[in-house]
Formats: structure tokens, sequence, C-alpha cells
């Protein structure tokens, strides 16, 4: 059958021809609207690499009411961390709280500003890499920041937890990610990395910290892989500035979020006022991140995005569907005589659209040095390239996305060829020979 429907096809080449044209071109501008969708929903599917659930935030502001005077301003930092530390306890002390932590004002999801550096190892000489890191404040040894944060465990997959933080020098956890491209290997725990370069040997500088954990990953928005990223924990908050210290929580099961949120702001931030640290706002993990990513136009890109590739393929459904339409009404003689030597109307219909689902199969393979060449010629941030994620190669990318566009023109062609063969193949034959 298969033979006889390849010389069908050449047979008729010429009418072919225009259609193998008009899918060539339905495949490269199908392709070219569905790559940016495709990588992108399948960033957006990817986990977070942290809990945004019970997870919030309190921005503080120097109260409206207070005001130093002349012999405090020489004290003010130490008047600053004294009510810090103050609503710091009364936040752990809830019995709603199950865990806080003290972060850099940059260091929560859907910051609208980040920490950034190079760094480097104590084996790798020339490998530098440049991300974002968070800083985190450790108080009293406690890791409660795992907690509140939620990170995952690169080995186990499970909740990262950490012996109680000794801090006789800087420790962090990092990335898998920054662990892989750093030193090829996530199994890094022990080792010291330096920030911007590596001092001589004897240098008193403090620019280094030791891995004591490796953790899945960390999404700066929902459109990104979890890419190069680190926390690192100090014991020493510096200065007095309220923009930079915040302090984060996350509440127990079954705690209402909002109901404790009005009970901040009713109860507890009123006595602040006349304080450094008087409260800002309160959020939760969750609306910083889309505040963030509405910001940064992620959600509008991807929705202009969308919108142009369902509206090409509403184009190219009705034009597809009317040109296989088109082309198995001007054959209705042809099914005809089919019919007049004992065709059976299923035998007609598989043939039809064997034909129609080979034209679509060749079109596609056609248009593949087109796509090629388009995908190639992208430009994109791959912020890690040794990570193993299928959209940040473009060879995956363009596979995932031909099988897509090839299984929607296919079901197209198909659903265009079936309904007017079944209708001529029903006729009689006179019938379908007197109209032609």
């Amino acid at each position: 059958m298969i033979k006889m429907i390849f010389k069908q096809l050449w047979n008729q080449r010429r009418q072919n021809g225009w259609i193998l044209l008009e899918l060539i071109v339905i495949a490269f501008f199908l392709f070219t609207t569905s790559a940016e969708v495709v990588r992108s929903t399948a960033n957006y599917v990817l986990p977070d690499g942290y809990e945004k659930e019970k997870s919030y935030f309190i921005e503080l502001k120097e109260g409206s009411k207070f005001r130093y005077a002349r012999r405090e301003r020489e004290i003010r930092d130490s008047i600053f961390q004294s009510h810090f530390r103050q609503l710091l306890l009364t936040i752990k002390q809830s019995p709603e709280v199950e865990a806080v932590a003290i972060v850099r004002g940059d260091s929560y999801p859907g910051a609208l500003s980040s920490n950034g550096n190079g760094f480097v190892s104590d084996d790798t000489a020339c490998v530098r890499i440049n991300c974002p890191w968070y800083q985190t404040f450790v108080i009293d040894g406690t890791t409660d920041f795992l907690k509140v944060y939620g990170l995952k465990d690169a080995r186990t997959g499970g909740p990262l937890q950490l012996a109680e933080a000794k801090l006789a020098c800087p420790q962090g956890i990092v990335s898998v990610a920054f662990a892989r491209q750093l030193f090829g290997r996530t199994d890094v725990t022990g080792e010291k990395v330096h920030f911007g370069k590596k001092l001589p040997e004897g240098s008193n500088a403090n620019n280094y910290f030791e891995i004591v954990g490796v953790y899945e990953g960390y999404k700066r928005s929902n459109f990104h892989v979890p890419g190069n990223n680190l926390f690192v924990l100090t014991s020493t908050i510096r200065g007095r500035n309220e923009f930079n210290h915040v302090i984060a929580y996350r509440l127990k099961e079954g705690v209402d979020g909002n109901a404790f949120r009005e009970r901040i702001m009713s109860e507890i931030a009123p006595h602040y006022e006349t304080t450094p640290t008087a409260i800002k706002d309160i959020k939760s993990f969750g609306e910083s991140l889309k505040r963030f990513n509405d910001l940064a136009g992620a959600y509008s890109r991807y929705r202009y995005t969308a919108v142009m590739a369902f509206f090409v393929l509403l184009c190219v459904f009705l034009g597809m569907t009317g040109t296989f339409w088109v082309r198995c009404r001007a054959r209705r003689q042809e099914i005809g005589l089919m019919r007049s030597i004992g065709a059976s109307q299923a035998t007609i219909t598989r043939q039809f659209m064997t034909e129609a689902w080979m034209l679509v199969t060749i079109g596609v393979l056609i248009a593949q040095p087109l796509i090629i060449h388009y995908i190639h010629e992208l430009e994109w941030d791959i912020t890690d390239p040794t990570a193993h994620y299928w959209q940040d190669s473009k060879t995956w990318l363009t596979l995932a996305t031909d099988a897509l566009i090839y299984i929607l023109m296919v079901l197209i062609a198909l659903l265009g060829t079936w309904f007017p063969v079944k209708q001529a193949s029903k006729d009689l034959p006179a019938e379908a020979l007197r109209d032609e």
C-alpha cells in the first residue's frame, strides 16, 4: 500500500508540491512561535527549590515618630540592633510561628535587587563564576533559615539539615549548579570558596567561606531554571540600615497567614512606630515572587508569546484543514472509481489519511534545515552550561518542539482529510463520476 501511495503522490506531484511548500512554511513558523513557549513552560514546571507556602517576610522602616537625640546618634547602631532583636524575639515567641530567620533585604524570593559577586575555589585557579548570593544572619548558632526557606538537600531530596552553625569562619551552602560548574562535582562539603579572587597565603583578609551543604537549586523567577546561587551564613549584623535587614518566618501547619499578618500589624506594629525598626509591610514569598515576575515582565512576555502561538496555530488549523479538504473533494472522481472496483470506505479513508500523514512528515523533514539554522542563531543566557535541563539545550529543545508541532500538524491534516473522504466515499460511484 505504501508503494502505491508513493506512486500516487508522485503522479500528482504538481498539486502535492504546492501543498508541501505550504507545509514547510507552516512547520517553520509554528516552530518559531512555539519554541519559546515550550522552553518557558518547561522552566515554569520545574520545582522552585524552596517552599513558598507559609513563608513570609517583614520589611522594616524607620518609625515615623522616631527621632534620634544628639547623644544617641553616636550609639545609633546599638539602638537599632536592640529594637531589632526585641522585634525578632516577639515574632519568634509567637505560638503560630515555626521558624524565624534574619536575611539581607535582597535575599528573599522575588527581591527586586540581588547581591552578585565572582567566586573562585581553592582547587581551581582558572575557573571563576559570577552569580547572585544570599546572606542570612545566624543568631546563637541556630539554622532556622533552612526551615523558613524549605531548601531541599541535593543528596537526599528531603529538607536540608545542618549541624549547629559554628561560625569560626564564614560558612555557606551552595546550589547543585554552582558546585557542578565551579568544582565539576556535587560532593563539595568542606571546600573553600573565595569572593572575587584567592588571596595569597598568610593574608588576614576574610574573603572566603567554607561549604557546609549543597541544596537542589533556587529559582529566581518562575520562568528560569534553578541556577548558580548560594547562601552565606554570617553571625554579625553590622550597621543601622533598616532596608538591608528582613525578618523571615514560617508559620505552622493550619495557621492562617492573613490572620497572623493582621494581628502583627494591629497588635505589634504600633509599638515600634517610635523605634528605628518600624514594620513597613509583610508579604509572603509567593506574593513577592509574583511582584518580581510582574515587574520583570515575565508573565507578560509568556502570555504574549502564548497568544501569538495560539493565533498562529488557529491560522494553521484553518489553512491546513481547508487545503486537505479541497484536496479530497477534488478527487471525488478517483474515490468513485475506487468504489466502483470494490474498494471499501475504510480502505479509501485509510489510503487518503496515510497520504496526508506522509505529506506532513515529508514537509516537516524538509523544513528541518531552516529550523536548525533558526535555533542556532538564537542567543540566550544559560545560567549554568553544565546544568542538565533539556530546555537549555538547543538540540533537545528543537527535538521537543519538533515533536509537538509534528503531532499537531498530523492531527490537523488527518482531521481535514477524514471528514471529506468519509462523505465522498458514501456517494454512489455513478453520482461521483457524473458530478465530475
